[in-house]
């Protein structure tokens, strides 16, 4: 649709009236991610279940936040 890709979501609300379930954005320009913890790897030792099997554990984890800085790129059609 106009060149830009189509993406279904069951997280978008059916189709009634007076429903939103159709937006049309362009991401690039209406949204913004903000890392809020560069990512971190954990070596887990001492770890008999992994050790009895021959393994490792890495846990990592990061903290990523986003918000919508740019309304103007983005479109929600009502129903």
């Amino acid at each position: 649709m106009l060149g830009l890709p189509i993406l279904i979501s069951d997280s978008m609300p059916d189709i009634a009236l007076g429903a939103k379930p159709i937006v049309l954005m362009n991401p690039q320009l209406a949204y913004t991610d903000a890392i809020k913890k560069g990512i971190e790897m954990k070596h887990i030792a001492n770890n008999s279940t992994q050790a009895l099997q021959g393994g490792q554990l890495l846990v990592s984890d990061i903290y990523i936040d986003g918000v919508v800085h740019n309304a103007d790129a983005l479109r929600v059609l009502t129903v």
